[in-house]
């Protein structure tokens, strides 16, 4: 606690900066178990920290640090799940050739003590969306966290969307990669509309550039009369007023 204490005065002093932070690559000499509240006082120094290039590692810290030992993982993720719940503490953060932070872990520490460490710091009270990010981020490895986080299938994002909206509304590439969940898409929710883009299904999976208009049709022949639901209801009774004049006229 003593550091932290020096550290703070050294801020107020204005003889420690936001720019040190990734100058000095603080957080590459703190990330250790042993220094884990000096860490997280320096991310807070530099919320940018973590998408900045380490000086002394390749990539970005967080790939380098998965190596510094178990003990270590649990201390930098417990501080960076904290400060970054949206990001899901970096844990998909990919390197220049793809790789996430995760996938660094997993081959350096196994399943069980990665996934115990993830399964530690989100507990299922904290209702917090991780297949969410898993399957858009890393989806290779849905089997691995639908294991470990079963009661996660049901929960929605900060946005308000469900599971297979938020994979609809990342398109193309996520869809395919996903296509176990796509297939087993309920009629209900074929019939809800995206929060965000207030679109439904059918037209979420077609949309973009690399729309699928297979998948588009399928969903519809599965739920025609969601189209109905997309058609303003002032037009159509304006259409049945303008039958009921000609009627008369007649």
């Amino acid at each position: 606690m003593r550091y932290v204490s020096a550290l703070k005065t050294l801020q107020e002093e204005n003889l420690l900066l936001k720019e040190d932070v990734h100058r000095y690559d603080l957080l590459y000499a703190s990330g250790w178990e042993q220094s884990k509240l000096r860490f997280k006082f320096i991310l807070q120094l530099d919320p940018d920290a973590l998408n900045k290039f380490s000086l002394y590692m390749p990539g970005h810290f967080m790939h380098g640090a998965m190596s510094r030992g178990a003990a270590t993982m649990r201390a930098i993720f417990e501080s960076t799940f904290e400060c970054y719940p949206d990001q899901a503490g970096f844990l998909f953060q990919k390197d220049l050739i793809g790789r996430t932070v995760f996938q660094e872990a997993l081959e350096k520490h196994g399943e069980y003590n990665t996934m115990s460490v993830i399964r530690d710091i989100i507990s299922p009270h904290m209702d917090f969306p991780i297949l969410h990010h898993a399957l858009i981020a890393a989806p290779k490895f849905t089997s691995i966290f639908a294991n470990w986080f079963p009661e996660a299938y049901s929960l929605r994002d900060s946005y308000g969307r469900s599971l297979i909206q938020a994979i609809l509304a990342a398109g193309g590439k996520c869809v395919i990669e996903n296509s176990i969940i796509f297939a087993s898409i309920s009629h209900d929710q074929i019939q809800e509309r995206d929060p965000v883009t207030t679109l439904y299904p059918f037209a979420a999976v077609a949309s973009g550039e690399d729309g699928d208009l297979q998948k588009s049709f399928y969903l519809l022949r599965r739920q025609p009369g969601v189209v109905n639901g997309m058609i303003p209801k002032n037009n159509t009774s304006k259409k049945r007023g303008k039958k009921r004049k000609k009627g008369k006229a007649e």
